[in-house]
């Protein structure tokens, strides 16, 4: 993977976005370019990651943005459904157990909320069961996943809703 980082008169212009939106790292990239393929601007790669586990949500968050995708968090259901609303993404990620409101609650009201109900939404739970995968399922997830499985499998989900969304060619 090759990083470039360019000031924010760089090629993503002078927009503003949040701070949750930058491609944080220890430096502050405006751009990564890997395998000749530059991150897009659209909302199309922009994934909002929802885990009260502020650990495990940095660490996604930190993942996800080494690979191009530009990422916000939020500690649980309600918190999600506010920044969904102010900043539409392509992609939720969702923990199954948190207070306030939890994942499946989430993902219910994101399918019967209309300017919501095609963002597409990936479950995560330390303790699947086919009995969680099937209500995922039910309520409007795209596909439950095991916190345990490899990153990649996680990488390979994402792509299968975000296909090439988050980068275009250099």
């Amino acid at each position: 993977m090759v990083i470039k980082t360019h000031d924010q008169d760089g090629p993503r212009g002078s927009q503003e976005l949040s701070e949750d939106f930058s491609f944080a790292s220890p430096c502050t990239l405006q751009q990564v370019v890997r395998d000749g393929r530059q991150v897009s601007s659209g909302i199309g790669g922009r994934i909002l990651v929802v885990d009260d586990d502020a650990d495990f949500r940095s660490l996604l968050l930190s993942g996800l943005r080494c690979r191009g995708y530009e990422c916000r968090g939020a500690e649980h259901g309600l918190a999600a459904i506010s920044s969904l609303v102010l900043h539409p993404v392509g992609l939720v990620l969702t923990d199954l157990s948190m207070p306030v409101m939890d994942g499946l609650e989430l993902i219910r009201r994101m399918a019967t909320t209309p300017s919501l109900s095609a963002t597409p939404a990936i479950l995560l739970t330390s303790s699947l069961t086919l009995d969680i995968c099937l209500r995922a399922l039910s309520v409007g997830a795209k596909a439950a996943l095991s916190k345990l499985d490899p990153f990649m499998v996680l990488l390979d989900t994402i792509r299968q809703f975000l296909p090439d969304s988050h980068c275009r060619a250099v």
